[in-house]
């Protein structure tokens, strides 16, 4: 269980938009092991965040011109994110080690209205995909020299998730997606 805290302040080019300190309590769970002579590593996380007066940050433009935007910060509402993170490691050889990772989230606001005719309570977080996976590999080629060369694959994948406007009450869709390095 941990808490953290994230300073209030005010929104210099509105003149006088104060906001909120943000608090957060932090609940989390988990175990880890290492099997099969330490070949093979697991870990388990269960995690809850319970955040009090949450800051989101937006643009807010007075034109087209980018040059007339300005980021403005206020308290969005409660939010609760409720989460489940599972990671495995595996020594495939001497020189190879197969990862892979998944996260599961529910994250949502509480009472949040950003504007008297737009309601996001109990709506998706911005930017929280429900689930994300990954995998990845990494091997070593040691050289005649001593050294070695290290040479790495990962993939990821993760659903899709909103990012709001809560200027204008408009919610984008990020489709799901993959990166692959």
């Amino acid at each position: 269980v941990s808490t953290g805290y994230k300073a209030g302040g005010f929104n210099a080019a509105s003149g006088s938009s104060i906001y909120k300190p943000e608090k957060l309590k932090s609940y989390e769970a988990g175990l880890k092991g290492r099997f099969l002579d330490n070949k093979l590593q697991l870990a388990a996380t269960v995690f809850r965040y319970d955040y009090k007066d949450m800051q989101l940050s937006a643009a807010t433009c007075l034109t087209d011109d980018p040059a007339s935007c300005n980021t403005n910060t206020t308290n969005a509402s409660d939010a609760t994110i409720n989460g489940l993170e599972l990671e495995g490691k595996l020594r495939v050889s001497a020189d190879g080690t197969l990862r892979t990772n998944m996260a599961f989230t529910d994250a949502k606001f509480g009472d949040y209205r950003p504007t008297q005719t737009v309601d996001f309570s109990d709506q998706s977080l911005d930017r929280a995909p429900s689930a994300t996976i990954g995998l990845g590999y990494t091997h070593h080629f040691p050289l005649s020299s001593g050294a070695d060369i290290t040479a790495t694959v990962d993939t990821r994948h993760s659903t899709s998730y909103l990012i709001s406007d809560p200027a204008v009450g408009i919610r984008f869709r990020q489709p799901s997606f993959y990166r692959t390095d």
